[in-house]
């Protein structure tokens, strides 16, 4: 299990993910949001993928969070020595 926390000057939001898959990278659950200020800005989050690039890079996948269609957002965190 992970949990996560969201904050803004507008909301502070908790949550839990579960692992739900290792076959095509790690797969991460959608948050099941367990409290947050004001309740209503607390929804819960999609699946996130993350998945090696290279060495020394990790690739975090997930859907447009402003659903713009079907469109997926990618960050790659770089390991810094």
């Amino acid at each position: 299990m992970a949990e996560e926390v969201g904050d803004s000057k507008k909301y502070h939001c908790e949550g839990k993910r579960m692992l739900a898959s290792v076959s095509k990278g790690l797969v991460l659950s959608p948050t099941k949001v367990t409290d947050g200020n004001p309740k209503d800005l607390c929804t819960p989050g999609d699946s996130l993928t993350f998945t090696a690039s290279g060495s020394d890079k990790l690739r975090v996948e997930y859907d447009d969070p402003d659903d713009y269609g079907d469109e997926t957002m990618t960050q790659t965190f770089t390991r810094l020595d």
